[in-house]
């Protein structure tokens, strides 16, 4: 049995020796360890690629042997063949990687040619609470098993014999749970916010800008009287993903804002982290550098600090991103055309915003569009 990791969400086979500071990865087949640096990004990635590699030798072994290979080793062969030329966004790539582990856990010593549609429907069934969950993995699995046939692992396509399940919202269990956040509660949890998560909230509800575009907003990107802005999620696909927001008296007061603190950092929004060790500081562009998921953790623990949602479950709860739709749903109130929030949100499809209503070196300045982001702070109507 392979060593569990023992903190920081490792992958497996991978542990973070504190005696001498420095990871160290332990070979499942050999037994024999080899020590991976200090350095935290580094490290994972070198245990993934061996891991991968484990299993994809692993795989070609029991192939060798004759030995049918198992679903574990057909997800190894996948993440080593496949997944490096999907043109996925990093969190897309995570999403992926992370649905590929859940797969491992849950049914990976099966044999892979053994698995039936009606396991899989069964699974998926039990693991997912909306259509939208249970289409997104069975989507996965389907493309899981395309890998499997083109190897000649299996015949047929058990996933893809699966039923979709309608995301109709005439459903009640694929209605959205989580309530939207009122402009009452925006500022209540506003006021109680430590000063980066302040800066966080006015630029969402102002640029209507997700968490990450917030977090990787730098003072540099704000010159020349706009204010450039690539959302990650879409900049691979899309020139929608590349806008710059003209300058405007509350955007200078939140950029103003960002600076008074005294902390000398690039990013607009930052914090003075409680610790500088060098495990807590790995993986950050810089150390006053506010991760994202750092960021909704803050504000999800202020927001149940003051009870402003006591009574309701906590997936009930409004997140940070929430405060993209409650921005939206303000300008439109304003009187905004759909399409200036179109432009600010960087949505290629008008019903994208709908849905929300009801390297910045290496890109030529033509690319950005021109958008404007007028909303103020001190006017702002309830919601």
């Amino acid at each position: 049995m392979s060593p569990k990791p023992r903190k920081y969400n490792l992958p497996n086979n991978l542990t973070f020796d504190k005696r001498h500071n420095r990871y160290r990865y332990f070979n499942p087949i050999t037994r024999v360890g080899t020590w991976f640096g200090r350095d935290r990004h580094k490290a994972i990635q070198r245990a993934d690629t061996a891991n991968a590699t484990i299993a994809m030798l692993q795989a070609q072994r029991d192939l060798a042997k004759g030995m049918p290979p198992t679903v574990s080793n057909v997800i190894g062969l996948y993440v080593e063949n496949v997944v490096p030329a999907k043109p996925w966004d990093n969190l897309t790539r995570k999403n992926h990687l992370f649905a590929l582990n859940l797969y491992e856990r849950e049914f990976g010593k099966r044999i892979f040619a053994g698995v039936d549609r009606i396991f899989l429907g069964d699974w998926l069934i039990h693991r997912c609470r909306t259509g939208d969950a249970y289409n997104k993995k069975r989507t996965r699995l389907i493309d899981l098993w395309k890998y499997g046939i083109a190897r000649k692992f299996t015949d047929l396509n058990e996933a893809g014999a699966t039923l979709p399940r309608s995301t109709s919202q005439k459903l009640e269990i694929n209605r959205k749970v989580r309530k939207r956040l009122t402009t009452e509660a925006f500022w209540v949890i506003h006021e109680a916010a430590p000063p980066f998560l302040q800066v966080a909230m006015e630029l969402s509800l102002v640029t209507l800008q997700a968490r990450a575009e917030c977090c990787n907003m730098r003072f540099e990107d704000y010159r020349d009287g706009w204010l450039y802005v690539i959302r990650d999620k879409t900049a691979a696909d899309s020139d929608m993903a590349f806008i710059r927001i003209e300058e405007t008296p509350q955007i200078n007061r939140i950029i103003e804002k960002g600076r008074s603190d005294g902390v000398l950092s690039p990013y607009i929004v930052h914090c003075r982290p409680a610790s500088l060790r060098p495990q807590h500081q790995q993986n950050k562009p810089h150390w006053s550098y506010v991760n994202p998921g750092y960021l909704t953790k803050t504000f999800k623990r202020v927001r149940d600090e003051i009870g402003v949602f006591d009574g309701l479950e906590s997936r009930e709860c409004p997140t940070f991103h929430e405060i993209r739709s409650l921005g939206g749903r303000i300008y439109r109130k304003l009187g905004f055309p759909k399409k200036y929030i179109q432009s600010l949100m960087t949505h290629t499809d008008e019903s994208t915003t709908t849905i929300y209503l009801t390297n910045p070196e290496a890109v030529s300045e033509e690319r950005f569009r021109i958008v404007k982001a007028d909303l103020r702070l001190d006017k702002l109507p309830e919601v």
